[in-house]
């Protein structure tokens, strides 16, 4: 047992042994050391010249007849470089040594073997000679990589320094380029380095040349950050537009430093007609980059911008989201100046949240000036003005920025930007857009009816919720279809909710009185059915779309001609806690989100049944008489099929109709005509006529000529509900509304 145990550990020694690298076998006793003859060589551009590179050996004592070692040229990414490598002709060895060197690399000329045959117990000196092939690129220190063949051999594993890749030209850095550089002047500080050593060269001159209008002030070595140089080294001298820097290097031939320096200079305006304004662009000579923006020159001024986000109109923004930023930039340092105030103004239906700290973040870090706090200024009741004070100006040109993260906003607020007057001292009145406004719910009418003033239980057309995005009405709440402030009450008994699209779930539709949900802004509370109220039973998953169909109404005798208006609502709406606060317009604190509105209905004014109408047209003349005045159209009367076509607008308004009661749809290609009680509607390539709804079947269809609905006489006659007459002779139709 005791046997396997000594076995098992030689064995296991042996195993190690051979899987370590060949430095790792270099003699316990080897004596070889090597050295660089002179400096280090530089590339510039990064790749290698044909130059020669002289490598000084030594063994003292030398232990071993016969020692030999690979060598290669190789660079900090590892890159193998092809070179010559031959014995120093110019070098006496005393004692001789016997050496050779062959290429081992298969012609690559990366790979040469050493071998050497010293005499032993004494000092061996000799020296190579390493030529790389030029053009070779490379990147950071070349070395020479010297490789023990064998264990017993007299060397160490070992990298020499040898060269350095380097750009042809030194560095600069300007270390503040945010300086601000006023008619009065300025100062600017930048930074010289090299990436190696040995990049400045005494035969260069470094000109860092200004724009027209400035010239350099004095000029100083402001910091010796790196190398082995002093500010005596470094001469600076000023000529008019021209800085220039001459560096007398100094390194350390065994351990070279990066030569690294800053200078501060002055800059004056030497005329500020030809001064540009704007960022000061210097032209730059033997130095990298050829360009370099050193600050700027300017006004004291304030600049205004925004970076707009995107919020919902009647609702709050969510948490973690912002509705925008207010960006303040000064051109030069101190343009806001300590102690003024800065005003944001929000536009009509708009308001700042109550606590501010719910509103704006204004203190961040990166601000170049400080601001504070300062209040609300109220504007018809509402915290419209926000206030802002510069607690502390700036000493760098740049931006302060005010993020807002609250913002309420109407629900019939317009889509589109959300605008913020800016103003201030020092600050020119700006309009910037602070949020796009989105409508998380759009509402519309179809089949929009007529209705006549004072009269009970007229049909209303219908209204079209549909949501933006999925779960926009939220779950558990109600939708409330206000009567608004000219319809009297609902009617209807049971209007019916339709789910057109999408999968969101509703109770059914039920009237209630104004005083119930406290809403009534123009009735006396306890007014009946003066709202429909739409529960919303789950949430949609895919944007849904309702229809609301069969609302009847009695119009207040008040109302005014055309559209009336009913409001859309409730908290599955806008965001309002609690319904009774909806409609809430009493000045109070709390904002009031309000509502849609949209105009299922138009007020129409009765054609006067007192006075006859009689209306005369002609084929293919543009002129035509009404009551005997001749009038004139932009469309004549023709003849298509045996049928006699004629302008639909200039009939109905020959016949009493108001111009405003005839509405031209260009999306449907449709047209709608308010006469009296009647409702007519057409539309282009179809022979469906519709009359207060009810549809009637012509045997053609309307069609377009010159801009202009055109159809037969008979089913005009038929739509406006009048008597007409053909006269062959004169061919023309004569048209008549009687008195009644």
């Amino acid at each position: 047992m005791r046997g396997s145990k000594v076995l098992s550990i030689v064995l296991s020694l042996a195993l190690a042994l051979t899987l370590l690298p060949f430095g790792a076998f270099h003699a316990s006793a080897a004596n070889a050391s090597v050295s660089l003859v002179g400096s280090q060589k530089v590339y510039t551009d990064e790749k290698t010249t044909s130059e020669s590179i002289t490598v000084y050996f030594k063994l003292d004592p030398a232990n071993v007849a016969k020692s030999s070692a690979f060598l290669s040229l190789v660079d900090d990414n590892g890159k193998k470089f092809k070179f010559t490598a031959a014995k120093d002709p110019n070098y006496t060895a005393n004692p001789p040594v016997s050496l050779n060197v062959y290429e081992s690399s298969g012609g690559e000329r990366t790979t040469w073997v050493l071998q050497v045959e010293p005499d032993t117990g004494k000092k061996n000196e000799f020296q190579l000679v390493i030529t790389p092939e030029a053009g070779q690129d490379g990147v950071g220190t070349l070395y020479l990589r010297i490789d023990p063949a064998s264990r017993n051999d007299e060397f160490s594993y070992t990298e020499l320094k040898v060269a350095q890749f380097s750009s042809r030209d030194p560095q600069i850095t300007v270390i503040d380029k945010d300086r601000s550089i006023s008619d009065e002047g300025g100062t600017v500080r930048f930074q010289l380095s090299e990436e190696v050593p040995y990049v400045f060269d005494s035969n260069k001159t470094i000109t860092l040349t200004l724009p027209d209008g400035f010239a350099w002030g004095s000029a100083d070595v402001a910091a010796i950050v790196s190398g082995e140089i002093a500010k005596t080294d470094i001469d600076i001298k000023t000529n008019n537009k021209d800085l220039n820097i001459k560096v007398t290097p100094k390194y350390t031939a065994s351990n070279p430093q990066r030569i690294i320096f800053e200078v501060e200079a002055g800059v004056n305006v030497v005329k500020s007609s030809t001064a540009r304004k704007g960022e000061i662009r210097v032209a730059v000579s033997n130095a990298e980059p050829r360009t370099i923006i050193i600050g700027k020159y300017g006004d004291y001024e304030v600049t205004v911008t925004s970076e707009p986000g995107e919020i919902w109109a009647g609702r709050k923004v969510e948490t973690g989201e912002i509705a925008g930023k207010i960006v303040l930039e000064e051109y030069l340092a101190g343009s806001l100046v300590e102690g003024r105030t800065i005003k944001l103004t929000l536009p009509v239906g708009a308001e700042w949240p109550e606590n501010p700290n719910d509103a704006f973040d204004y203190d961040k870090g990166s601000n170049k000036a400080k601001l504070r706090w300062a209040g609300y200024e109220r504007l018809d009741g509402k915290n419209r003005v926000a206030k802002f004070a510069v607690d502390r100006k700036s000493t760098s040109s740049g931006k302060t920025v005010i993020e807002v993260k609250q913002v309420f906003t109407e629900a019939k607020f317009p889509e589109g930007p959300l605008t913020v007057e800016v103003t201030g001292s020092g600050v020119p009145s700006t309009k910037v857009t602070l949020a796009n406004v989105k409508h998380i719910v759009s509402v519309a009418s179809e089949n929009k009816t007529g209705a006549v003033i004072g009269a009970q239980d007229q049909p209303l057309g219908n209204i079209v919720i549909k949501e933006t995005v999925a779960g926009a009405l939220r779950g558990g709440k109600s939708i409330i279809i206000n009567a608004g402030d000219f319809i009297t009450q609902f009617t209807a008994v049971d209007p019916v909710v339709e789910v057109r699209s999408g999968d969101i779930e509703l109770g059914n539709a039920r009237l209630e009185d104004a005083s119930y949900w406290n809403l009534d802004k123009y009735y006396e509370l306890g007014t009946s059915n003066r709202n429909i109220v739409i529960e919303v039973r789950r949430a949609s998953n895919e944007p849904s779309e309702i229809v609301i169909k069969g609302v009847r109404a009695t119009i207040d005798r008040t109302a005014p001609e055309g559209e009336i208006p009913v409001k859309v609502a409730g908290s599955a709406v806008v965001d309002s806690d609690e319904p009774s606060k909806v409609l809430r317009d009493n000045g109070s604190d709390d904002f009031d989100y309000k509502y849609i509105e949209v105009s299922p209905v138009r007020v129409v004014t009765p054609a006067d049944k007192s006075k006859d109408y009689r209306a005369k047209f002609t084929i293919d003349q543009t002129s035509y008489s009404v009551n005997g005045e001749t009038k004139t159209m932009d469309v004549a009367p023709y003849i298509k099929d045996n049928r006699t076509f004629v302008p639909v607008k200039y009939v109905a308004e020959a016949l009493g109709v108001k111009d405003t009661d005839i509405i031209w749809n260009p999306y449907a290609k449709s047209v709608t005509i308010f006469k009296g009680d009647r409702v007519i509607q057409m539309k282009i390539g179809s022979k469906t006529l519709l009359v207060n709804g009810s549809a009637i079947e012509m045997d053609t269809a309307p069609e377009i000529k010159n801009a202009r609905t055109m159809l037969p006489i008979a089913w005009v006659a038929k739509a406006l509900n009048v008597e007409y007459k053909w006269v062959d002779d004169e061919r023309s139709v004569e048209f008549y509304n009687t008195a009644q």
